[in-house]
Formats: structure tokens, sequence, C-alpha cells
């Protein structure tokens, strides 16, 4: 088989495989957490708006009491691209030897749908990695750049974002379990009841299983692999292994966590080339996540010194003081 074969085999496979929304979409960590936000006219809307107080006692007179802001949130994806190139001959080796350990005859697996098999598995293992510890920088063309993944999203809220930030020492082997007690107290309780799920690195979910374990004995009810029931708590703790080397602790609210795509320019294998002895394989798609409401994110803030927002506390959070939660003797 040569480079002219495998180029028209590939071709006409993927006529009829170019879309790839499988391969960026639905292995995601996040997908039954987050809610898909599309492109309209362009552009990904985000906007809230908030009320102060206007109850008051009655009386004949007309008196003035409320506050309304509005506020637009702009929100941005990244266009990425898969640019693949590879010798046929390299792949055609590697392809044979495949058949060989799968007792398989080349018309039960064409060269050109191994190749598109072997290829799926890297794109989602790199969008695994990019979707927790990706920091987007423009124009390198090298991988970890191409996104802002969520742990980088965290970051930059806690710098320069207004989520309500939860004060609470440096995260060690024997306070976790004191730790995630103090987030849990430290959200205001008019959006503790809306909230199921409190997020941390996978790494930390198994400190504070051991820690847990150690002290009383026993070990935490589990809901899935990387999920388990919060001690004193009706929340579950999930567990992400892209988070792993982070100390964020997350909550938020139903729909505020959002996955931004474009329907689209769908994801989809836009071209294949034959170059000398390469053949070149080109994927485009549009990949990002973030919150429409930066004051229901609540983050673990270590080392902080005022639990609430920079920015509006008073505003929509009138009835919470700013003074940190204290960790229970």
């Amino acid at each position: 088989m040569d480079i002219s074969q495998i180029a028209a085999e590939l071709g006409a496979y993927i006529m009829q495989n170019q879309n790839v929304s499988s391969w960026i979409y639905q292995d995601s960590a996040y997908l039954n957490r987050t809610t898909t936000l599309a492109k309209v006219n362009g552009k990904y809307p985000s906007y809230s708006g908030i009320l102060s107080n206007v109850v008051q006692e009655f009386t004949t007179t007309f008196n003035a009491l409320g506050e309304a802001k509005f506020f637009v949130k702009p929100l941005e994806a990244f266009r990425q691209k898969v640019n693949f190139p590879f010798k046929p001959q390299d792949l055609y080796d590697s392809w044979v030897s495949f058949l060989a350990v799968e007792g398989m005859l080349p018309d039960q697996m064409p060269i050109s749908r191994w190749l598109m098999m072997e290829l799926e598995k890297r794109v989602k293992d790199d969008i695994h990695i990019l979707e927790g510890t990706g920091v987007y920088t423009a124009g390198t063309g090298l991988f970890g750049d191409s996104m802002d993944g969520m742990v980088t999203v965290m970051d930059n809220l806690l710098s320069a974002g207004n989520p309500f930030k939860i004060p609470i020492p440096a995260i060690t082997d024997t306070n976790i379990v004191d730790v995630v007690d103090v987030f849990d107290r430290s959200i205001p309780g008019k959006m503790r009841r809306f909230i199921k799920e409190y997020y941390m690195s996978n790494e930390n979910l198994d400190r504070y299983r051991f820690r847990y374990k150690k002290l009383y004995g026993r070990d935490l009810d589990y809901t899935t692999e990387n999920s388990v029931k919060a001690w004193g708590s009706s929340k579950q703790i999930v567990g992400f292994d892209s988070w792993d080397g982070s100390d964020h602790i997350m909550a938020t609210l139903p729909q505020n966590w959002v996955r931004l795509i474009d329907v689209v320019d769908a994801p989809r294998i836009t071209d294949v080339q034959r170059f000398d002895y390469e053949v070149k394989l080109f994927i485009e798609f549009t990949l990002a996540f973030n919150f429409r409401l930066d004051e229901t994110v609540f983050l673990a803030d270590p080392g902080g010194l005022t639990r609430g927002l920079d920015t509006n506390h008073s505003l929509y959070y009138p009835e919470v003081p700013t003074t940190p939660i204290p960790i229970l003797s």
C-alpha cells in the first residue's frame, strides 16, 4: 500500500465521518455538570441583574427603597485545531502489528479506520488535560496553550474576578476534613440549598477520604468512583484528576458553569492533503469553560482574610458577614 492509496482511502473514510464532535465534547469530565452555551450572532450571551432589598413597613407615603443593577460578562471561546502530519509507511508498520496482535484481517480494520481510532484517543486525552490545566497563550502553536482550563479560570477569578471567596488555611493531610467543613459552612444558606456538589482535585478527594477514615474508622459513602458524600453534609464531593496539583475547592449554582461551543461551525475534519511523503490531516473546533455569573461561584481562598465578594458584597449578600468562618475546635 503506497502513499496515494492510503491518502485516497483516508479521504473516502473521512467523507463519511467528517464530524468529530464526539471526540471533543462527549468525554468531558464536566459534561453532566455544565450547561452548553452556543453562539448567538457570533457572541456568547451572559448577563445578570440584581435588586437590593425592597420590602418595608407600610405607610401612606411613597418611600423609595430598592436599587437595580445589571451586569454583562463577556464570554469568549477558544478556536483550536489539529494539524496532524504522518508518513504512511510509518503507520503502515504499526497497523500491520495491530492486526497481528488482534488476529484481524485488513478488511476488518482498514488502515484509515485504525488511524482515526488512534487519533481520536490522542485528541480526547489532549482535551482532558487542556480542560483542566490549559493556559491560553496566543501564537505559540504548542500543546497546552490553546485554551484556558478550569484551574486557570479559577486562578483568574481569584485574582481578577468577583467570586464569593471562602478563606481557608493551606490544605494539609491532617486538616483537609476541617477545611471542607469550613467551605461548606461558609456558603450563604440561601445559596447552599441549591448546590448539590463541591469540586476539587482527585488528589485532594483521596486525601479527604483517607483522613476521614483515619479519624472515624470507616470510609465515606461512595456515589461514583470519583465522588463521595461529604461528612456532615448532604453534598457530594467530586474529584477531577485534571485538577491535580491545585488546591481549588469550588461550588456554584445549577446552570452557572457553562461550556462554550459553536454549533454552526461544529468540530470537523476540514481537509486531508498529500505532500511529498506525508499526509496532512486538519481538524478545527471551538471550546471553552467559564461561569455566567462570578458572584454565584464559591471558591476556596487559601490564606484569604475576607469572606465574600470583593465588589458589591452588600448588594448580593447583605445578610452575610465578611469575617471568615473558623475551623471548629
